[in-house]
C-alpha cells in the first residue's frame, strides 16, 4: 500500500511539473501580426499580382494561397481560380471558361496563416486587392 502511495505521489508530482512547463512556455509565446497587401493587374484574361508584407517577417509573402474572385451582383462572389505565391510573393491566374468573363470585375484574396516556432508566432493576416475589370 505504501509503494502505491509513493507511486501515485510521484506521478502527481511529474504531472504538475509538466503542466507548469507547458503553462510557462505558453506565457512566454508572443504573437506578431503581419498585415498583407495584395496587388492585382490583368493582361486580357491573365491576372497577376503580388503579396507584400512588412519587412518584419518577409516569409509571410511566400507560398500563400491566392484565390481570384469574379464579382457576382446579387449573390456571393465566385472563385474562378487559385494558386500559391512564389518566394517573392508573385502570383498569376488565368481563369478557365470565358463566358461573360471579359465584362466582369475581379479581385484577389490571400488567406491568413500563422507561422513560427515556440517563442514567437507570426500571424500573416489575410488581404484583398482592389477590384478591377480585365484589360483587352
Amino acid at each position: 500500500m505504501r509503494n502505491l502511495t509513493r507511486s501515485a505521489l510521484a506521478a502527481l508530482a511529474l504531472a504538475a511539473l509538466a503542466l507548469a512547463i507547458v503553462a510557462g512556455s505558453a506565457a512566454a509565446t508572443r504573437t506578431i501580426s503581419v498585415p498583407a497587401e495584395v496587388t492585382i493587374k490583368s493582361q486580357s484574361l491573365k491576372f497577376s499580382g503580388k503579396v507584400s508584407t512588412a519587412a518584419v517577417y518577409e516569409p509571410c509573402r511566400q507560398h500563400r494561397l491566392i484565390t481570384l474572385f469574379k464579382v457576382v451582383g446579387g449573390g456571393p462572389d465566385q472563385a474562378v481560380g487559385h494558386t500559391t505565391t512564389s518566394n517573392k510573393g508573385a502570383w498569376t491566374i488565368t481563369p478557365q471558361g470565358s463566358a461573360g468573363i471579359s465584362l466582369a470585375s475581379f479581385y484577389a484574396k490571400v488567406e491568413a496563416v500563422s507561422e513560427g516556432t515556440a517563442g514567437t508566432i507570426y500571424l500573416c493576416k489575410a488581404g484583398r486587392s482592389k477590384t478591377i475589370k480585365p484589360t483587352s
